[in-house]
Parts: structure tokens; C-alpha cells; sequence
């Protein structure tokens, strides 16, 4: 193995940068290095030479294992989830609960690459999350121990990033999977969606026919198995009204809410929507002082930024502990690391850098300030640049502060009405129903 992985890269070394770019997008949209590692070489040159794994015959046998599934009277579907900020199909799983052809189950795992205390506060959260009659949980650290629980004929993943282990190629072929993303897409980085995972899946439910069209021409699979339904988090934020209690400390009416919520790519060499909670760190907390009158701040970090600065040399685990502790013990401020659907609910405004909210945040239709790090968004997909033209564009901290004082506490919304049309046009689900109700007809195949 050692001797053909070193032939390998001494080829792929010597290549010119167009065609290993190449070379890298086939890879990946085909697990050829997953293949390599979990079945050798014979299963990496099948797939290569037949496309044995992501080609249109092993998507008909999907198609007809799918066909017998739907045969039978109750349907087992299985959620995965280990992490509950990416918890996201809510409105799927309880859809699924009140339909008399389904029985949903969360299977609650640990994070690949977390620590062992990260995954024990973690499965503490999803344990508390979805402690109530309305969910049926197992607990499975793989997808053995899972088969020897419970017969599963669908499972959701909505973490499908070919780097975690949990979901290899070996734990996945001859299954029934569903792709929901956990976050609106935001690329048009080709690498980003073409991987085995989005090319094998039985389903690939789509949050519009925008980023069908742009998406579609990217994937090794052509696309066969997309469908667009709309994102199930739109059946929440769309909807809801402001639910009480309160999920903010305060709950006096004259205080703003406001989110802060920094992404965790807080190196140089990160990508386009990097972090600038290096930046700005210590300014948000002199705003929450500042301001501790008339305004609260929910400090709500990218679930990754917390093992990120704590690995950071000027940082550290010392450092970052004393930080979020400040968050939360503030009069007016609060540390928010799980669920947000009802966080974003109750709250006034946002200011953020962080991919994923980019969109989801314009489901509630509050006035919302993006960071901007300084190096644009060349690789932005059609949808985030539209909704970026939603937003407060922040450069420094005195925009920050101009953004605080204008928008939120004078209520001076500026972008409301480019708001509302985009959410009409992008955030909508089609067919005059809601995503949960999308993914069950397409399943079904009603």
C-alpha cells in the first residue's frame, strides 16, 4: 500500500496545476482516496474504469431497494446527529411522527475529532435537547452497534463531509441515505459539493432550483438524485412567532437583542468568509458594557471556534475558558452554544461573519450586519451574494458600533424591503407546501 500511495503522489506531484485540479475534483466526487484506504486498490480502479459505486447501476439498485421500501407499511427512518447547532430537520422528523407510514428515531452519536469532554457535553445537549415524548433516541457510537438496535430502511446524515470517519464509504454502501444539508450552501466551489456522499445518496434535497442549476453541472452523478424542496429549517424561522419563556437572560422589553455570532476560521490561510473574532473579540465585549442599558448581546460561536482557539498559541485553553465564562456571567450578555431556531426568534439583530447564517438568519426578516474580513467572496454561489446585498456590511469596529446605534436601537432597518424579496424568491419552499412535506412526497413518491 505504502509503495503504491508514494507512485501516486510522485505522478500527481509532477502533474501542471490544471490537470491535477482535475484530477482532485474526479477524486473527490468519486471517494477514490476513501476506496483506496477502506478496500484497496482493485475498488479504487472499479470504480475509476466502471464507476462501480457512484454510476447509474448502483443507483438503480438504490432505486429499487428505495421501491421495496416503499412497499412496506411502516418505514423506518433513522436522523443522525451529533452535534445540535446542526440540528436541522426538525420539522422532517416531526412531519414523519404524526404520518402512519413512518417511524422516526434521532441517532445520537459522538463528533468525529471532538474531544472526549466536548462529546460528553455534547451527548449531554442532544440528551436534554430531545428529552420529551415527541422524540425516540438511540445512542450508537457506529453503525454497527446502530444495525444490532434497529433494522433501518432511510437514514438522514446532514454532516456529509467525506473528513469524518463515522460516515465512510465501507459504513454506507448498499444504504438508503438522504442528504440534508445542515446549512444553506454558499459556493460555487466545485470540491465543496461533489463528493461520494452527495453523489451516492438515494436523495439530495435542494433548498432551491437556484442552487439545483448551479450544483447540477458540478456533480460526477449529473445530479440523478436531486430534488428540491426547500430547507427544513425554513418550516421553523418562516413561521414561528416569539415563544415564551424567554431563551435571553433579560426579558426586559427596552433592552435590543442582539446576536453576535463569529465563524471559527480565525487563521490566515482560511477561507473566503474567515473569521474576525481575532479582530473584534475584545470590542463586542466592550459594546455589551458599553451599552448594558439598553442592550443584550447572545455571544453564539461557530460550534468548531471553541477546540480552534484553544489550540491558537495566543490563545489556549486558559484563555478561551476565562473568555466564554465572561460571556456568560455579564448582567447583559449570554454564551450560546446549541440549538438558536428560538434564539433567532426573539431576537432583534445579528452581527456575524459566519457562512451558514448568511441565509438563515434572513428567514426571521431582522436588520443583520456581515463582517467582512477583506478578501470578498469570489467564490460566493448566486443565492449568498443576493443576500448579502440584505445586509449592514461592516469593515471596522466604528461600523459596528454605527450599525448598533442606527439600525438596532433607533430602528433606522434599511435593507427590509430587499429582504422580504429575497426571501420570496430564494427561501420559499416550492409546491405550495413546506420542505418536511416536499421530502415526505418524494420519498413516498406521492
Amino acid at each position: 500500500m505504502s509503495l503504491v500511495r508514494k507512485i501516486i503522489h510522485g505522478i500527481s506531484s509532477r502533474l501542471p496545476q490544471s490537470l491535477h485540479k482535475f484530477l482532485s475534483s474526479f477524486y473527490n466526487g468519486r471517494g477514490i482516496i476513501s476506496l483506496f484506504n477502506e478496500f484497496g486498490v482493485c475498488a479504487m480502479l472499479r470504480e475509476i474504469i466502471f464507476r462501480k459505486y457512484t454510476g447509474v447501476k448502483e443507483y438503480r439498485h438504490l432505486r429499487k431497494k428505495l421501491d421495496f421500501v416503499r412497499t412496506q407499511s411502516e418505514i423506518t427512518v433513522v436522523f443522525q446527529v451529533w452535534n445540535i447547532a446542526k440540528w436541522k430537520c426538525d420539522s422532517v422528523y416531526r412531519a414523519m411522527k404524526q404520518h402512519n407510514r413512518f417511524q422516526p428515531l434521532i441517532w445520537i452519536t459522538d463528533e468525529p475529532g471532538a474531544s472526549l469532554d466536548e462529546q460528553r457535553n455534547m451527548r449531554l445537549k442532544l440528551k436534554n435537547h430531545f428529552n420529551s415524548s415527541v422524540y425516540s433516541v438511540v445512542e450508537a457510537k457506529n453503525w454497527a452497534d446502530l444495525d444490532k438496535i434497529i433494522k433501518t430502511d432511510i437514514v438522514f446524515i446532514q454532516d456529509h463531509y467525506p473528513r469524518y470517519p463515522l460516515n465512510a464509504i465501507s459504513n454506507v454502501l448498499g444504504r438508503l441515505i438522504c442528504n440534508v444539508r445542515y446549512s444553506y450552501p454558499n459556493t460555487i466551489v466545485k470540491e465543496s459539493h461533489n463528493y461520494f456522499l452527495a453523489n451516492y445518496s438515494v436523495f439530495y434535497f435542494l433548498e432551491n432550483f437556484s442552487v439545483e442549476k448551479e450544483q447540477k453541472k458540478m456533480m460526477s452523478s449529473n445530479g440523478r438524485n436531486m430534488v428540491v424542496t426547500g430547507h427544513p429549517i425554513a418550516d421553523g424561522l418562516l413561521h414561528k412567532k416569539i415563544e415564551n419563556p424567554s431563551v435571553w437572560k433579560s426579558d426586559k422589553a427596552d433592552l435590543k437583542k442582539i446576536i453576535w455570532a463569529p465563524h471559527w476560521t480565525i487563521l490566515d490561510d482560511a477561507c473566503f468568509y474567515s473569521s474576525t473574532f481575532l479582530t473584534y473579540s475584545q470590542n463586542m465585549v466592550d459594546f455589551a458594557i458599553k451599552y448594558q442599558d439598553c442592550l443584550q448581546i447572545a455571544f453564539k460561536p461557530h460550534p468548531t471556534l471553541y477546540r480552534t482557539l484553544c489550540s491558537h498559541p495566543d490563545w489556549g485553553k486558559s484563555k478561551t475558558d476565562a473568555y466564554y465564562a465572561q460571556w456568560e456571567s455579564m448582567p447583559n450578555t449570554q454564551l450560546e452554544v446549541g440549538a438558536y431556531e428560538s434564539l433567532f426568534i426573539q431576537s432583534d439583530a445579528i452581527i456575524h461573519d459566519c457562512g451558514s447564517f448568511i441565509i438563515e438568519y434572513l428567514l426571521v426578516d431582522k436588520p443583520c450586519m456581515f463582517i467582512e474580513k477583506g478578501n470578498g467572496y469570489p467564490y460566493f454561489n448566486e443565492m449568498s451574494k443576493a443576500a448579502l446585498e440584505c445586509y449592514v456590511i461592516g469593515h471596522s469596529i466604528d461600523d459596528i458600533e454605527r450599525f448598533i446605534l442606527e439600525e438596532v436601537l433607533k430602528g433606522d432597518d434599511s435593507k427590509r424591503d430587499k429582504r422580504r424579496r429575497y426571501r420570496n424568491e430564494y427561501l420559499i419552499p416550492p409546491n405550495e407546501k413546506t420542505a418536511a412535506e416536499n421530502i415526505i412526497a418524494a420519498i413516498l413518491e406521492n
